[in-house]
């Protein structure tokens, strides 16, 4: 196997680099670990960002002997590249990579194998750069610039942040099953019941606010952390914590109107005042229950109002220390009049769902980029049920009326 002069960059530069002739991932390894190759756990990610050079795709690697020091490393498609994206193709084809660890003149070969899921999620992914790149006009895709400023941007650790590992998740599984199974069978009937009655509660609004909010867990857990930075440096030093927060306002005065804040910061106080309450006064006392009462009513009243208790404001305020949070609980709003138009036009809901499916970058993100006819039954049913809801709120805004289907048609042409 011939190692080039820019595959050495690579090593030194991402920790692997590809050979697409033979099909290979090679990865810088050391030396004193050749023997624990064939038990490191692997996982695998699919990164993509848009950039103002063009889209990035890369390949990440986590390679972990123990839990407390991992090997990281990455590899960026050319997506200019036939061989880059041919390899590519054909791994998903194969639902395999073929890896090659490198430790001094010695070879090591370990085939990695992708789960079904794992394998579709990578390849939609995939499908979404290369969508951005057809989009891209010509000449102004510069892979080395994109490259470039993804690694000022992408923490990798980050990306494979979790509680558990998969062999944990299996693990702890197979133990609760076999402690389950020594439960008495009326003990675990009732418990399992419970279970149920839970999960069905949640189970309902899955597909709307729940789920919404599950993809907005990483912009919270940042949110999060980035408090706890703050607390880390500015611990019992009030006076510096409170110049740079005029600071950060005085800087975004001219920008973002800082109003609402203001508003934020009163309801803010009645909210404490209701914990003070809640945590200090016996709640059997008259006088306890006057001021709880009061001091709700003041929060309603502000929230009905819009004086304060608004997810913008509270956006706003985060968003201008620095912390992004991304959007309003719930599904943002949607323009389905195109949707709309080709209902009244004929077409049914299954051919409209495919048809945003294939035309929508967020919804076929959503999906893992897979087709229409790769949902499972379940999700053709969301994605349907979702513009049915969409196109019913479009008509009754509008002041129009729902269109009832009239003859089957064929699709739109695909927009990219």
């Amino acid at each position: 196997m011939r190692v080039t002069g820019l595959d050495r960059q690579n090593f030194a530069r991402f920790g692997c680099t590809l050979l697409p002739k033979q099909g290979l991932i090679c990865i810088n390894w050391d030396k004193d670990r050749q023997k624990q190759v064939s038990f490191a756990n692997i996982i695998v990610r699919g990164l993509h960002g848009r950039l103002s050079s063009g889209p990035v795709f890369c390949l990440a690697f986590e390679i972990s002997i123990t839990k407390m020091l991992p090997q990281y490393c990455f590899f960026p498609f050319d997506l200019k590249n036939k061989d880059h994206r041919n390899y590519l193709l054909h791994s998903f084809k194969k639902q395999k990579l073929e890896l090659c660890f490198l430790a001094d003149s010695r070879q090591i070969r370990r085939t990695h194998e992708l789960s079904v899921k794992g394998s579709a999620k990578i390849a939609g992914v995939f499908e979404l750069a290369c969508s951005d790149f057809k989009r891209l006009p010509r000449g102004k895709y510069d892979h080395w610039a994109g490259v470039a400023e993804f690694e000022q941007r992408v923490w990798l650790p980050e990306v494979f942040d979790r509680v558990l590992s998969e062999s944990e998740f299996h693990q702890m599984i197979d133990n609760f099953r076999l402690q389950a199974a020594k439960v008495p069978p009326e003990q675990r009937a009732r418990a399992t019941k419970i279970a149920n009655d839970l999960l069905e509660a949640f189970r309902s609004r899955a597909e709307g606010f729940i789920s919404d909010q599950i993809k907005q867990f990483t912009t919270y857990r940042r949110a999060l952390l980035f408090c706890s930075d703050l607390n880390r440096e500015f611990e019992d030093d009030y006076p510096r914590f409170s110049q740079f927060i005029s600071d950060v306002f005085t800087v975004h005065a001219a920008s973002q109107p800082l109003g609402e804040i203001e508003n934020l910061i009163a309801i803010l106080k009645s909210v404490f005042n209701l914990a003070d309450l809640l945590k200090t006064t016996p709640r059997e006392e008259e006088e306890s229950r006057n001021q709880l009462s009061a001091q709700f009513r003041e929060i309603m009243d502000r929230a009905a109002g819009g004086r304060g208790l608004s997810i913008n404001s509270i956006k706003g305020f985060l968003s201008i220390i620095g912390i992004p949070i991304g959007g309003s609980p719930g599904r943002n709003p949607e323009d389905y009049s195109a949707e709309y138009e080709l209902r009244a036009a004929g077409f049914t809901w299954r051919q409209i769902a495919q048809h945003k499916l294939e035309n929508n970058i967020e919804t076929r993100e959503e999906f893992g980029g897979r087709a229409y006819q790769d949902l499972s039954f379940k999700e053709q049913e969301t994605l349907k049920h979702r513009i049915r809801e969409g196109v019913r709120s479009h008509a009754k805004r509008t002041g129009n009326v729902l269109p009832a289907q009239k003859t089957g048609r064929s699709l739109p042409q695909k927009t990219s």
